[in-house]
């Protein structure tokens, strides 16, 4: 492994018995990064997709668990009383601001940071070879996934 950039083939990728030497499968070797970094990109909009989608969720079930609660409250003080007073009405309370655990989401969520990380990873491991090629077809790939993906889910 030659420690500075350079063009020529004959780098192991990752594994030992992986070795492009030709030009062109040194130039397949960057279409596979390419599109790999183009497909992280990717993951990381659906990523951010998901977070917005599984936070409205737990925000649902927060609400739907407020007003059932003030609903039972409401109903509790009217029984107890004959008259209820025009203040009681007024009463609305305020949703947590925290949301609510559901294991569900957060393993879904760890799976996916999981899978975004072996990519990233795989990626900064690749850039280590110092292969200049891979280098900036890597580049390439962050740069056309993110025009591509990289206005989805941003708030």
């Amino acid at each position: 492994m030659k420690m500075y950039l350079h063009f020529t083939p004959g780098d192991m990728l990752i594994f030992a018995t992986v070795a492009p030497t030709s030009a062109g499968a040194v130039f397949g070797a960057c279409l596979i990064f390419f599109l790999l970094s183009v497909f992280y990109r990717w993951l990381r909009a659906f990523h951010r997709g998901l977070d917005i989608r599984l936070a409205e969720r737990s925000r649902r079930l927060v609400l739907s668990h407020v007003d059932s609660e003030c609903a039972a409250s409401i109903d509790a003080s009217q029984a107890k009383r004959s008259v209820v007073d025009e203040k009681d009405h007024q009463w609305v309370p305020q949703p947590p601001t925290a949301s609510r655990f559901l294991l569900s989401s957060e393993l879904r969520r760890g799976a996916l940071t999981g899978v975004e990380e072996v990519l990233h990873y795989l990626l900064m491991l690749i850039v280590m070879m110092f292969n200049a090629s891979y280098i900036i077809s890597i580049i390439l790939g962050a740069v056309v996934g993110e025009v591509a993906f990289g206005r989805l889910h941003r708030g």
